[in-house]
């Protein structure tokens, strides 16, 4: 219902809208899991050393949630949950700024 509209009922109008949808949950999982071993590997070695380029490639996500926020979320339950996790990133990100000069 985060989107605003019940996926399950969608799922269940046909045996092939089904499929669809359960192909596209399989593959958001895996690109999430993706993304955040990534970002886990940034921030365990070189973000924990001080290296700028860590620092500037974590930028991704508030810019990331700002995206999904003005394209995808605006006006949906996720919206402010997208708000939230940007400000959030883009605080922690500022905050850490002095390790990296």
């Amino acid at each position: 219902m985060a989107a605003g509209f019940d996926l399950r009922e969608t799922a269940a109008t046909s045996e092939e809208t089904e499929k669809a949808m359960k192909f596209l949950l399989i593959d958001f999982t895996s690109q999430m899991l993706g993304l955040n071993l990534f970002a886990l590997l940034i921030l365990w070695f070189p973000f924990r050393y001080g290296e700028l380029w860590a620092w500037s490639a974590l930028w991704f996500y508030p810019v990331m949630f700002a995206w999904h926020y003005f394209h995808y979320a605006k006006g949906t339950k996720f919206s402010m949950i997208q708000i939230i996790y940007c400000v959030l990133s883009a605080v922690a990100l500022i905050l850490t700024y002095s390790n990296f000069n």
